[in-house]
């Protein structure tokens, strides 16, 4: 359960999901992390990350939901001078209703 698209990377677990990301280009004050759910668009968490950090776990997310992820570079004067942004699901939907079985 990942996803890899320009450098940023989101491994899902059961309930939190780990982005890591490579510095881009120029210089970067702080790092921007924002999650939202993809089924309701509703924001349901935000981080403000040190300039020299490269991971960042979200942690008490809903099993089997789909997020949407966004990392945001910022310059020492707050402006964007890189987004990346990606989607994961969490927890273990392939679970199977016994009831199901053969």
């Amino acid at each position: 359960m990942s996803s890899n698209r320009n450098g940023l990377r989101l491994v899902a677990q059961r309930n939190s999901v780990k982005m890591v990301w490579y510095k881009p280009d120029g210089p970067v004050g702080e790092f921007e992390c924002s999650w939202y759910r993809k089924d309701t668009g509703s924001l349901v968490g935000k981080a403000l990350l040190g300039e020299y950090q490269r991971s960042y776990v979200a942690r008490e997310l809903d099993e089997c939901t789909e997020y949407h992820f966004v990392l945001t570079a910022l310059d020492r004067e707050d402006r964007e001078i890189n987004q990346e942004s990606g989607d994961v699901t969490t927890g273990d939907c392939e679970r199977r209703d016994p009831a199901f079985d053969d």
